[in-house]
């Protein structure tokens, strides 16, 4: 399980760099954005382009925010362009309003 304990061990076997104090960051040459997490504010800062509908994941609050990262982070090492991942999307289902939320969504161009 990734914890705020073991988070920078696995930020350095995804291969993030320590490029100052206490900020790692990944760029991403297929798709040209980066991923920088600041450890002492415990931020994760996604790329402008994903779109992240809730901030629940951009912090080290739950442990689960650490798989979404890890996640994202590979999906944008495939090849994924950041403008088809969006974060904490959320919907709707029939006339209750009922609905949910994913994690993690990734849309084609066309959608």
């Amino acid at each position: 399980m990734i914890t705020e304990g073991n988070l920078v061990d696995v930020l350095k076997a995804l291969h993030f760099e320590n490029n100052s104090k206490n900020i790692y960051k990944k760029f991403f040459n297929k798709v040209d954005c980066s991923i920088e997490i600041d450890v002492e504010n415990r931020k994760i800062i996604y790329p402008k382009e994903i779109q992240i509908m809730t901030h629940t994941t951009t912090n080290f609050d739950n442990p689960e925010n650490f798989v979404v990262l890890e996640c994202v982070t590979r999906l944008l090492d495939k090849g994924y362009r950041p403008e088809h991942i969006e974060l904490e999307k959320t919907w709707t289902i029939g006339h209750t309003q009922k609905g949910g939320r994913s994690d993690i969504c990734v849309c084609g161009s066309d959608e």
